[in-house]
């Protein structure tokens, strides 16, 4: 008997959001219902859509008595899945973004795994496409390597942090813990800064296997982002660190996270011609500053990187074309673009 029929009482809730994807709803649908594991509550938000979207989750929810429909008025996608977490009733969570779609044994290893080693969230590897092939979905995965992380360790893994879909989450771990709908971009990882920093005990199981099909769509959120909408990302942090500056764990995540945000943000606005962007950002590196010199958050080797990277915003440059030669091209264009501009002044 497996581990997932040793605990088939367990009502995981799934949050799918929803909003103009009726080209994708009946895959992503169809990948959850006739999942192995069937113990689902399925939460659809349609958040305003205009197309068939609607349509489409009345006509499943006729089908399957475990779906449940809510519509509400476009407010954005945070709003959308802070809908679902009010609703939902699971002991488990789980998020899938209703482009996208799951392996056919998608809750049932994940669970096995949460179960398996008492975690309180347990990941998947996922696999980036534009193509959907259901054979894919379908196929043996065989044994599962598996890893632990707990502590600061869960937040050096970029796929534990980054997203919230591939995954499935204890409802007690995430308790009280909601979307940030002040921000519009990388809210999947300021949901996930905000769980892992909760606690310096979070258990996280990583599963090698790629059991989650992110689609990768030309007009998706994701690929339609502007690097000044980061700036919210940095204001949002500092805040949380202003918010938990007694419990000093949770404090130098969030830091860490302010100030690894608006270094980006420098270096991407290098080339900006907007004073105020600039010293905006200028004004958020400050209070990471000072937040470190009045509060020592980060240890000495640390903090010595964020002194460096501080004061020296050409380490920062190097290490990102070091890391990534195409950033260089992207300067290029930057410079040619501004030059244009000045040309048509």
């Amino acid at each position: 008997m497996s581990e997932t029929e040793n605990n088939c009482g367990k009502k995981i809730s799934v949050i799918i959001p929803v909003y103009n994807t009726e080209e994708y709803l009946c895959r992503c649908l169809d990948s959850v219902i006739f999942n192995t594991y069937q113990n689902l509550e399925i939460i659809c938000i349609n958040d305003g859509s205009i197309d068939n979207s609607l349509s489409i989750l009345y006509e499943y929810k006729k089908r399957d008595n475990r779906i449940v429909v809510i519509d509400i008025k476009n407010n954005g996608v945070s709003h959308a899945r802070n809908v679902g977490l009010k609703y939902a009733s699971g002991e488990i969570i789980s998020f899938i973004d209703s482009d996208d779609w799951v392996h056919s044994r998608y809750f049932e290893i994940l669970l096995d795994q949460l179960n398996k080693y008492n975690s309180d969230i347990a990941v998947c590897s996922y696999c980036r496409t534009s193509e959907f092939d259901i054979e894919k979905t379908k196929t043996n995965v065989g044994d599962c390597n598996v890893q632990l992380f707990t502590g600061e360790n869960n937040l050096n893994q970029y796929v534990i942090k980054s997203y919230i879909w591939g995954r499935l989450y204890r409802s007690e771990s995430i308790k009280g813990i909601f979307f940030c709908e002040d921000i519009n971009i990388s809210e999947d990882k300021a949901f996930n800064i905000s769980v892992l920093s909760n606690s310096q005990h979070l258990k996280v199981s990583y599963v090698d296997l790629a059991l989650y099909f992110y689609y990768n769509r030309a007009d998706s959120v994701v690929n339609n982002t502007n690097g000044l909408k980061l700036r919210k990302l940095s204001k949002y942090y500092l805040e949380q660190v202003e918010k938990n500056i007694s419990e000093k764990y949770s404090a130098r995540i969030n830091l860490n996270e302010a100030f690894t945000n608006s270094v980006n943000i420098r270096y991407l606005t290098m080339f900006s011609r907007d004073k105020a962007v600039k010293e905006e950002i200028d004004n958020y590196l400050k209070s990471c500053a000072n937040y470190q010199r009045n509060y020592k958050l980060f240890n000495k080797s640390d903090a010595v990187k964020f002194w460096i990277l501080y004061k020296f915003p050409i380490v920062y440059r190097m290490i990102r074309i070091l890391t990534d030669r195409t950033m260089l091209d992207w300067e290029r264009n930057e410079k040619k673009k501004n030059t244009q501009i000045e040309k048509s002044l």
